[in-house]
């Protein structure tokens, strides 16, 4: 979630500034999530494959490996390709809203700070960061939700295998209940699910939610 922020600020920070085909980009960064989650997941795993993998292919063409590499395969490599394609996913949407908070911010305040000599880096910091925290608490709790619901990815990946690397809390308690027919288990590990993900989303409220802020 981390990176997916500060990409999607930076696509944001682009795609506020004026170029020719703006708004075919701004529709085209939708793409990644427009994908549905399994379609995703299919796609992605045959790209990592192993044996006939475009990833493979490709990077054995220009050098970097010099035979193909299980990616999916091993538990050391198999977690950050689906953190990989994650972010690839889901650091558009991010984007899309950070955008929409951008375009909301006066451009007077800009234009005065200019005058006064603030340089972008200072107008970053004193004008666009603190207007764009109410945008910012939206995006993280959109974003922090989801990431406690991934199933889709895992599973259509991998299965949540090699060796449950790639098990997130989601479908590990899918496995628990309709796997291991557990349950009780299963219904206690989603309230824990749900507490702390509602928790973690009270902790941005607590930090970034400023009702004098327009």
């Amino acid at each position: 979630m981390p990176i997916e922020l500060v990409l999607g600020l930076g696509l944001a920070l682009l795609l506020n500034r004026e170029f020719r085909g703006k708004y075919f980009a701004q529709a085209a960064i939708l793409f990644p999530w427009a994908i549905p989650t399994v379609i995703n997941a299919r796609i992605w795993a045959w790209m990592f494959n192993g044996q006939y993998g475009v990833i493979n292919d490709l990077l054995i063409r220009v050098g970097l490996l010099q035979q193909p590499f299980p990616f999916l395969a091993r538990p050391d490599t198999a977690l950050y390709s689906m953190l990989f394609i994650t972010i690839w996913k889901t650091s558009s949407f991010m984007a899309l809203i950070l955008l929409a908070g951008l375009q909301s911010i006066p451009d007077h305040l800009y234009e005065a700070a200019r005058m006064d000599g603030a340089s972008r880096v200072r107008q970053f910091w004193d004008i666009t960061l603190p207007l764009l925290k109410p945008t910012l608490l939206v995006a993280l709790i959109f974003r922090t939700l989801p990431a406690f619901q991934a199933f889709g990815l895992p599973f259509g990946l991998t299965g949540g295998g090699p060796a449950s690397a790639t098990t997130t809390l989601v479908l590990f308690d899918h496995q628990l209940t309709f796997t291991r027919l557990n349950f009780g288990e299963g219904a206690a590990t989603a309230t824990v699910i749900t507490l702390v993900a509602l928790a973690i989303a009270m902790v941005y409220v607590g930090t970034l939610y400023e009702p004098e802020v327009r």
